[in-house]
């Protein structure tokens, strides 16, 4: 264990040697850099100081060389390499980077011990992303760096900020040149526009203001709020009022959860799954009586398996909304052992149950967004992740690109993932039913220009004379990075069959059937 001065190393830091801080600034934010690389180094002291990596899980690339770089520790960016970089470049800056796995158990670990030293300064405590808590700091009299002085594991860092909002604490803690520092409004001036990402702001909006040339959050603050608001969305305005001080909410308070913990020992060893169910069928109703008795639901539970080899089978169970009753509970338990492979009989059954508050929503067919039965979607996407592996179930989320068929797939339950709401307006509104694979055939064509025209498709289906068409519609991307460009041209045909085609050519002279229009 070390002792982490993170503040006492920040830059500019105030209050040094412990003197107060004025009491304007009313919220701190810890802050735990390199997060996901972080975890994945806890209890392995032989890399410390080396250069990791984290790569983007679930990424639409075919290669593991062309995932995305997720997350970087400091001897990895003093290298040169940024997230972002796919790990083939990154390998080609640095030969001895260390590529590691994502650990989730090791990231909850971390969140654990920031929670904990949070409310080692205070109560009122929010949790505001899984790096990163914010502290109400109303109640202490005085406000010194001594709060923020914390005993951490052997390379993980706790950084802070204190502002005089939450969400301008939020902001400016992501930034390294501020931490250490009592943030006011005037100091995120300098900040470069891509500090908005921590606000929200994707890549439309970014894209937009440098076209406008906006380079600094300086120049953003000065922009009209009214006509920022008319061209961005009222969205734009409320950065400003956070960026300014002038928005001021309340946190929400984390409530640290009660565990209710229920086992039995077998008399009888047990490796059928459908005595098993009921074993865990009668723990459930235990703990649905001391629920109801408490007036709280479970946000999720932890099924522990003792094993007469002494091994042991834990499983952490998640449910789409909190339940309070042990029917909504146990289908999701039911789909875990009813996939899970026993090496021995089970001696032992544990249910521990994470308890909150259960959550009240008025279901309505019309305009609703939430599903109509949470659970049941739970129970699916547990036997989908059982049948096809946690990797292969998700939410597809495009890139920011006009490659086909590129997406990234997120967690479809834990809600990490936020999805661009965006309207979508089809140029034609004819459907296309898309083949996946794309159907390869042969096309006879006249050269034009450099590319075919097509003519007629010699192969497959819908074969046949082409009577009309047009294109080409040509898309490129990546031309910078000779191992990830791509090039096609498209085609919308229509044949002497009646069948409407999207055509592909892709080099050196591959054409294909992409779908049929309907």
């Amino acid at each position: 264990m070390t002792e982490n001065q993170a503040g006492k190393r920040g830059k500019g830091a105030r209050g040094a040697g412990g003197e107060a801080v004025p009491r304007r600034h009313g919220f701190a934010a810890l802050h735990i850099p390199d997060f996901a690389v972080s975890a994945a180094l806890l209890g392995r002291p032989v890399l410390q100081g080396r250069p990791c990596a984290v790569l983007a899980a679930g990424s639409g690339a075919t290669g593991k060389e062309k995932l995305p770089v997720e997350a970087l520790n400091r001897a990895a960016r003093e290298t040169g390499i940024s997230c972002g970089w796919p790990l083939g470049k990154a390998l080609v800056r640095c030969p001895d980077l260390r590529v590691l796995d994502r650990d989730p158990a090791g990231e909850e670990a971390l969140t654990g011990l920031l929670l904990e030293c949070a409310t080692g300064i205070a109560a009122e405590v929010e949790l505001n992303r899984p790096d990163t808590v914010i502290v109400d700091l109303a109640a202490k009299r005085e406000v010194s760096e001594r709060l923020f002085e914390f005993d951490v594991p052997e390379g993980v860092e706790i950084r802070w900020v204190m502002a005089a909002t939450p969400d301008l604490a939020s902001l400016a803690v992501g930034v390294e040149d501020l931490w250490g520092r009592s943030v006011v409004a005037d100091q995120v001036a300098e900040l470069p526009v891509e500090a908005l990402r921590l606000l929200g702001a994707g890549g439309r909006e970014l894209s937009v203001l440098e076209l406008w040339g906006i380079g600094t959050l300086g120049a953003f603050l000065r922009l009209p709020r009214q006509a920022l608001s008319d061209r961005l969305g009222p969205v734009a305005g409320e950065w400003q009022a956070i960026l300014k001080g002038e928005k001021h909410r309340l946190i929400s308070v984390l409530k640290n959860p009660e565990i209710i913990s229920e086992n039995i020992d077998l008399e009888y060893f047990e490796s059928n799954n459908e005595a098993l169910v009921f074993i865990c069928k009668s723990l459930l109703q235990t703990i649905e009586s001391n629920l109801t008795s408490k007036r709280v639901a479970v946000a999720g539970l932890k099924l522990v398996l003792e094993l007469e080899s002494g091994g042991e089978l834990v499983r952490e169970l998640r449910f789409a909304e909190p339940q309070a009753r042990a029917d909504g509970m146990l289908p999701v338990v039911r789909t875990y052992l009813e996939s899970v492979g026993l090496e021995s009989a089970v001696r032992r059954v544990e249910l521990q149950a994470r308890t909150t508050f259960g959550a009240a929503v008025q279901r309505e067919w019309f305009g609703r967004r939430e599903l109509p039965q949470p659970q049941r979607w739970a129970e699916t996407v547990s036997r989908l992740e059982a049948l096809l592996g946690s990797d292969r179930v998700g939410i597809p989320v495009p890139p920011g690109s006009f490659r086909p068929d590129g997406f990234s797939l997120f967690p479809a339950q834990d809600g990490a993932c936020k999805v661009a709401e965006e309207e979508y307006r089809p140029e034609l509104p004819v459907p296309l039913r898309r083949y996946r694979p794309a159907m390869r055939v042969a096309v006879a064509g006249e050269g034009r220009g450099g590319w075919d025209r097509p003519l007629a498709v010699l192969t497959g289906p819908h074969s046949g004379r082409i009577t009309d068409w047009r294109g080409p519609f040509p898309a490129s991307g990546n031309w910078w990075e000779a191992a990830e460009s791509w090039q096609r041209l498209e085609w919308d045909v229509a044949t002497e069959s009646g069948d409407l085609l999207r055509l592909a050519w892709l080099p050196p002279g591959e054409w294909n059937v992409e779908g049929v229009y309907e």
